[in-house]
């Protein structure tokens, strides 16, 4: 009996001590509170006594660093977007179901149409070449004949004309 009475009087005597230590931490958390509260109150007076111009001035720049600040988010999304590449796949999917639904003729006679413009631009390119080399004379390009042995490796040089340019392209 005497150990549960001396037991209790030390509870007692605990809790005491725990609830004066909260009081001193909520005084102290109020101390805090009043000095960030007054420190606050003294700063806006101090702004307040600002001149206007300078108000105006700082609250431009402020404006002026939101506008800044959205336009860097906007970039930074679509900057995004393109690394993420949002557009790019539905552009292929796009032109990959249009390639599946037409017909097989219709495909080769568009890789045909290629080759064709691809061949022409070859052409050109040849025929350009030969003009900047500012050569007057008939080029003499190889020509390859299998089947017969026209020195080495069959193949025969003889002059050859460039086509005329055509002016009906496809490309």
């Amino acid at each position: 009996m005497g150990d549960t009475k001396a037991d209790l009087a030390e509870s007692l005597r605990e809790t005491g001590r725990a609830r004066r230590g909260e009081h001193d931490f909520l005084m102290s958390h109020q101390a805090r509170q009043y000095y960030v509260y007054r420190y606050r109150d003294t700063i806006r007076k101090t702004y307040q006594m600002l001149p206007l111009d300078l108000q105006d001035e700082e609250d431009y720049y402020l404006e002026s660093l939101l506008r800044e600040g959205q336009e860097m988010c906007l970039q930074i999304r679509k900057r995004q977007g393109e690394m993420i590449g949002e557009d790019r796949p539905q552009a292929i999917h796009k032109e990959l179901m249009e390639m599946c639904y037409k017909p097989d003729v219709e495909l080769l006679q568009e890789l045909g149409d290629k080759l064709k413009c691809e061949h022409f631009i070859q052409q050109r390119g040849q025929q350009s070449a030969h003009e900047a080399a500012g050569s007057k004379r008939e080029a003499e390009v190889p020509v390859v004949r299998p089947g017969r042995a026209f020195g080495r490796r069959g193949a025969a040089v003889r002059p050859a004309r460039l086509p005329a340019p055509s002016r009906a392209s496809t490309c």
